[in-house]
């Protein structure tokens, strides 16, 4: 681990740092506060920041401002009590950790929603990449909400460090405490406790550490995509019923498949089963699901019937219709070719040609369903109101030939210019059913654009064609779900659209 050169434990923590504790069942102890937070030193640029994506972005143009720092403090490791349920944990003992934290917020403290969205970033290839920030940025900078994103592993912070080892050296998660577990890796399992003590520490208006200092937060969100899902799930159903109060007022899982290992010498097998559905806990969830996830384990998703219904309430389970696990909105939004070199020489447009993909990568506008699920979740803490739930995925997502029947609809996908699949959906258009460079060739999303004698078979005229989206968007705006700025975005786009 890299050296931590500020922490300097006070007397007051003394026995709670200590390292290699017995195993004691039950963990309500309340957990350690953040011991520092800097901004992080001037050395470049933050690793996935706005003008050094794929894609550069200026937050200054929605009226935000970006900011990025290292935190550190103590992490208790946890494990599963010996024959338990997956709530049923101990705590191995502590190791320290610092960490970075990257802020997006208004300008204008004043245009301040009172909501947080902590990002639990996926670093599944190694490198951090953002999925909450780039389905939900619109809704999120339109409310005035603030995004959090967090590094959420060691393969992260490793990535960091490659990128820009003058930055980022301070970083680093400690090595499992207990005498049993013999890994002398950075320990994986500092992310949960680093979700409780985020939580903590913006929630504390009056505390100076607390990078939100003097702005009164209302309701506070975890999310998670894919491998941050995962570590989300874990969390609520294995982390948050042994916590003194609740650590976040709602949770979105997108796209994750089972749980995260409590620690570096947990086995994962029989956990992974058990949180394919994670627990509410009495807290709001959602769980989403791509196209890409029911596809592939159908059989493995809650329910059994093919119209949602709350499972251990408050809970809302949802399949996006036209959605696939890694489409053209979230490369755009990684890092820069410069940056991704820097820290592993990883490629993402070369590794996607390597797939030999027939179509193009996904244009789906996915991001007007994650807004909508964003402003429900929020009016759902605030107001109480759960939102609607929808017909889930007809034999688990996929007629062949043809679309998504059932799910979370859209314009795209009621009124559609193209045709949405994944690699694993269409197994003889892609020469790699396996994976290239670290991507899952069948969890990308492509599509088949119409031609335009399709167009004109399908819709006529272009007044027809923007009829029947304006219907459909007026209808999916009514049921509630498209949120009203999205709607009319939706109907701008079609009017302006050369189609057909």
């Amino acid at each position: 681990m890299a050296s931590i050169r500020w922490i300097s434990a006070p007397l007051l923590f003394g026995l709670w740092l200590s390292t290699g504790l017995p195993a004691q069942a039950g963990t309500a102890d309340p957990v350690g506060p953040i011991l520092r937070l800097e901004p992080m030193p001037a050395f470049g640029h933050a690793f996935g920041s706005m003008p050094f994506q794929q894609v550069p972005d200026d937050p200054a143009a929605v009226g935000y401002r970006e900011d990025e720092y290292a935190f550190s403090g103590v992490a208790r490791i946890y494990g599963f009590a010996a024959g338990s349920d997956s709530s049923h944990i101990e705590r191995l003992g502590s190791t320290e950790y610092v960490d970075r934290m990257l802020v997006r917020r208004p300008v204008d403290p004043g245009r301040f929603s009172g909501n947080v969205l902590v990002e639990i970033i996926n670093s599944a290839l190694d490198f951090d990449a953002m999925a909450a920030w780039p389905y939900m940025w619109r809704q999120l900078t339109r409310a005035g909400d603030i995004w959090v994103g967090l590094t959420a592993t060691p393969a992260g912070i490793r990535a960091l460090q490659f990128a820009n080892p003058s930055r980022y050296a301070q970083l680093g998660f400690g090595t499992n405490p207990d005498p049993g577990c013999h890994s002398t890796a950075p320990e994986a399992g500092v992310i949960f406790d680093v979700m409780t003590q985020t939580s903590q520490l913006l929630r504390q208006t009056g505390n100076p550490l607390n990078p939100l200092h003097g702005l009164p937060v209302k309701a506070l969100i975890a999310t998670g995509y894919s491998q941050g899902a995962m570590i989300v799930a874990t969390y609520t159903n294995a982390i948050a019923p042994n916590l003194e109060g609740p650590a976040y007022d709602g949770y979105i899982s997108i796209a994750g498949l089972g749980g995260y290992a409590l620690n570096n010498c947990e086995a994962l097998t029989d956990f992974a089963s058990r949180i394919l559905t994670p627990v509410s806990n009495g807290i709001p969830l959602m769980q989403v699901q791509t196209t890409s996830e029911t596809v592939l384990l159908p059989l493995g998703l809650p329910g059994e019937s093919v119209h949602d219904r709350d499972i251990g309430a408050p809970y809302r389970y949802y399949d996006v219709a036209g959605s696939g696990h890694l489409d053209r909105i979230l490369t755009n939004h990684a890092a820069d070719a410069a940056d991704l070199y820097a820290a592993g020489g990883y490629d993402v447009e070369a590794a996607i040609e390597g797939c030999h993909l027939a179509w193009p990568l996904s244009r789906f506008p996915a991001e007007y369903v994650y807004d909508n699920l964003l402003a429900r979740m929020e009016a759902w803490i605030q107001e109480g109101q759960p939102p609607p739930p929808s017909q889930r995925f007809l034999l688990g997502g996929w007629l062949w030939p043809g679309q998504p029947v059932g799910g979370l609809r859209s314009p795209a996908m009621d009124v559609p210019t193209a045709d949405y699949f994944i690699g694993a959906g269409l197994p003889l258009l892609t020469s790699s059913g396996g994976f290239t460079r670290g991507i899952p060739c069948f969890f990308l999303a492509i599509e088949h654009d119409y031609s335009h004698s399709e167009l004109k078979r399908r819709y006529g005229s272009h007044d027809q064609y923007l009829e029947q989206v304006s219907r459909r968007t007026v209808q999916l705006q009514q049921q509630g779900w498209l949120t009203d700025d999205d709607a009319a975005e939706i109907v701008r786009q079609a009017r302006a659209a050369d189609i057909p």
